[in-house]
């Protein structure tokens, strides 16, 4: 593992290793991939001696930029032990800028497509729209003030994409910065992990904490779904109720006994367009009429990347699922790998 440092200016300030000699050394390096986030964060050890601790602390000094393998990170924290001589760095894929800018709540009731509500929101940022795979418009609302990265997370619910970015390097120098929104991210390339073999330490976590076999929807002054019609065969509205149903979800976990089968939660979308409301709560009753199914486990190797679709076999707990990895974590000093997967249904 090699790093590159770079200051405030793009200047090279710095290398580190966890293997070639006269550098200061990396351990415990971990990558995470998170498709939730939509983010790539670093973090690791750096171990210096006397004779570089002066240039150690220059070029991991917090608001500093790493280059590796052509990803582009902002060191957040920079935690300097003198006891030990060791320094613990935690980065983020660029993520800084948009994490510190704030909006004011907003409602201009203007009809906005997906790349012009991402540059709304970050193209001050010096982020350009890469890859949009959603035509449509909607009018969104902001009752609150909110974070560029809060507004972004929004605007990707709302238009029912995942956010992807990504960073172009040249000679160690940021040449571009892309927001891309996919309907999905990631690949089915056939892989499949088998207990003792591709994987092993299966962790099963599995839960209806948060299962709901019907939403009450909720937006702003009101707002409800009332006046809603929608029907997709599974998940529907009825006719002057403030109530979405989901047909699958009430014939498989609805109440055994009582007039009302249908377990109700409530989902509060900052809205004031009816139509964005309906999407939301839509997209989130498909979530929650499922239980929550997550595996996690450590691999020999990293044959797949987060948002991906694979096979995970386990013959003596009977799995036999296709799963979407929501994230992984690769360490190269420790030859690590471990990754998150969450079964959909």
């Amino acid at each position: 593992m090699i790093l590159y440092f770079l200051d405030r200016k793009m200047n090279t300030v710095g290398v580190a290793s966890s293997s070639l000699p006269k550098t200061p050394q990396i351990y415990d390096d971990v990558l995470r991939d998170d498709i939730e986030t939509a983010s790539k964060t670093l973090k690791f050890s750096l171990a210096y001696t006397d004779a570089n601790a002066g240039d150690v602390a220059e070029m991991s000094a917090e608001g500093n930029f790493i280059v590796y393998q052509n990803r582009f990170f902002t060191i957040i924290d920079s935690d300097i032990d003198t006891d030990s001589m060791s320094v613990e760095i935690y980065c983020e894929d660029g993520g800084l800028d948009l994490l510190n800018d704030s909006f004011p709540p907003m409602e201009d009731g203007v009809s906005r497509t997906l790349s012009q509500w991402l540059l709304y929101f970050a193209g001050g940022s010096g982020f350009e729209v890469g890859t949009c795979e959603s035509s449509a418009s909607l009018a969104l609302s902001f009752s609150d003030s909110g974070t560029a990265t809060e507004r972004l997370q929004a605007v990707a619910e709302a238009f029912d994409v995942e956010l992807d970015f990504s960073f172009l390097m040249s000679d160690f120098a940021l040449a571009g910065k892309y927001i891309s929104a996919y309907e999905r991210k990631g690949l089915n390339q056939g892989v499949i992990l088998r207990d003792g073999i591709e994987y092993s330490n299966l962790r099963i976590k599995r839960s209806v904490a948060n299962l709901a076999t019907a939403l009450r929807p909720e937006g702003n002054d009101g707002l409800d779904v009332s006046e809603s019609v929608y029907d997709d065969g599974d998940i529907y509205t009825v006719n002057g109720s403030d109530v979405l149903y989901c047909r699958s979800a009430i014939g498989k976990y609805g109440r055994p006994g009582g007039t009302n089968k249908a377990i109700t939660g409530s989902f509060k979308v900052d809205t004031s367009s009816r139509g964005q409301l309906l999407a939301e709560s839509v997209e989130e009753l498909k979530r929650r009429s499922i239980p929550t199914v997550i595996y996690e486990c450590d691999l020999v190797q990293m044959p797949f990347s987060a948002g991906d679709y694979i096979r995970i076999v386990s013959e003596k707990y009977n799995i036999y699922d296709t799963v979407r990895v929501i994230s992984t974590e690769v360490s190269e000093s420790n030859n690590e790998f471990k990754a998150e997967f969450s079964r959909e249904v």
